[in-house]
Parts: structure tokens; sequence; C-alpha cells
């Protein structure tokens, strides 16, 4: 809503509630009785206890929040963390089966078509760093090689 399409009454009280001063009858009269109001012992007595309860409620509310929010980012992050295993030990099954199939002589096209993946240069990738550990092909160390390099999310 634009400046201009506010009533004028809303205006002058939305100056009244920012400067404190009154600037027509509405907010003279509200100025008065909030005067009078602060007159009043037993008035601002209440005012003090309700903005003390208002203070515990709005703490409560904070640390709640805290709480929840702590609970809520420890599971986003075990849940994060299993995805990332998971990943992981997707990776080393790939890794494994790879070595099993240059082990017996297949070539990188062969091995991606045998283990249906579409990526083929993470084949190329494969059996390349596979190549430094042969003939034994340590699955844990070619893992290890493969992920200091790149982060491949498998098909």
């Amino acid at each position: 809503m634009t400046s201009e399409k506010i009533p004028e009454e809303i205006r002058q009280f939305y100056t009244y509630m920012q400067t404190g001063r009154p600037c027509n009858e509405l907010t003279g009269r509200i100025d008065a009785a909030v005067r009078e109001a602060r007159k009043r012992e037993e008035w601002r007595s209440d005012y003090m206890m309700k903005s003390l309860f208002e203070m515990d409620a709005i703490d409560a509310g904070r640390e709640l929040g805290i709480e929840e929010g702590r609970e809520l980012g420890i599971e986003m992050g075990r849940e994060e963390g299993r995805e990332e295993g998971r990943e992981m030990g997707d990776l080393k099954r790939l890794i494994s089966q790879v070595c099993k199939k240059i082990s017996k002589g297949k070539d990188i096209p062969t091995i991606a078509d045998d283990l249906e993946e579409d990526d083929v240069k993470v084949i190329e990738r494969i059996c390349s760093i596979a190549a430094e550990f042969a003939p034994d092909y340590d699955v844990d160390k070619i893992f290890k090689e493969y992920s200091r390099n790149e982060t491949v999310v498998l098909h």
C-alpha cells in the first residue's frame, strides 16, 4: 500500500507512536489516557508484572526454539551423514566391481556397460587410479585417492 492510500488519521497515529507527540484530537486523547495511566501506581505495578510475565514467556519461548533448532540440526546432520555414508558405500562397491572387471582384462567402455554406469568418466577415473595399485587393487586406497581429488554422486 502506498503512502497516498493510507488515511490521514492512521498516518497521524503512526507519527504519534513514533514521536510521542499528539497531532490531532484522537492522538491527544490517547496521550492524555497514557499520561493518566502512568500516574496510577496500581496500573504501573500491573504493567510491570505483565512485562515480567511476557519477558519470562519470551525467554521460555526462545529456549524452546533453541532446543528445537538444536534437535532439528542434529537430525539433519545425522541424515546428511547417513546419505554421505551411502554414497561412500556405493562408490566403494563400484570401485570394487571395476577392479574385478580390470582383473578380467575388460576395457573401460565394456566395464561401464557391464556396470550400467552412464558416466564413463567415473569409470575412466577409477581405472586410472586403480592402475597405480595394480595388481592388488586395494579398494580402500583407491577410494581414498579418488575422494581426495573429486566428489562424485553416482547414478
